[in-house]
């Protein structure tokens, strides 16, 4: 008796422990996991092959001066400068809005929201990462905007490590 009993438990908690993972979904994120593309060989060195080339056309600019920079950039006159920094500008005020935008929502989201904990983090990975992007884009029309108003190309890294200009470079008087 004792012996049914204990198959009919094993066999209904067999059945639900299946029911619950059919239920969640676990073969398809097994098989969704399985089809993502691995990067491959040839990915990788198509971005290592940009960045030599990004870094080896950053060496030129220093070199070759500021109307190297311009042609690069696609800017053909003064009149075009003046164009390319308002532009700069409203990229900037759109980043900074973005990073604004996201940042609120993630702090309101903390503070009244009732949700659970996982997904609070979900919410706040994606409004931080939002916020993220906004800031990079606004940093690098600040970036431009500079290099366009001083007429002088400098490196972004380097421009970054001396706080965004307000530190001269070492070197430079």
């Amino acid at each position: 008796m004792f012996k049914k009993f204990k198959n009919f438990v094993k066999g209904v908690g067999l059945s639900v422990l299946k029911t619950v993972k059919t239920g969640l979904g676990w073969e398809h994120i097994r098989n969704f996991a399985r089809d993502i593309p691995l990067p491959t060989k040839g990915a990788v060195r198509e971005h290592k092959e940009r960045l030599k080339s990004n870094l080896e056309r950053e060496g030129e600019y220093r070199s070759a001066g500021f109307e190297k920079v311009l042609e690069g950039w696609g800017i053909e006159s003064d009149a075009d400068i003046a164009y390319a920094i308002k532009a700069k500008k409203v990229k900037m005020f759109c980043g900074m809005a973005i990073a604004a935008l996201f940042l609120g929502y993630w702090a309101y989201d903390l503070l009244f929201a009732s949700k659970s904990l996982f997904w609070r983090s979900m919410d706040g990975f994606a409004c931080l990462s939002f916020a993220c992007a906004g800031l990079v884009a606004a940093v690098e029309a600040i970036w431009r905007i500079r290099i366009l108003k001083n007429r002088r190309f400098v490196p972004f890294l380097v421009w970054l490590t001396t706080f965004g200009g307000l530190r001269r470079e070492a070197g430079t008087a």
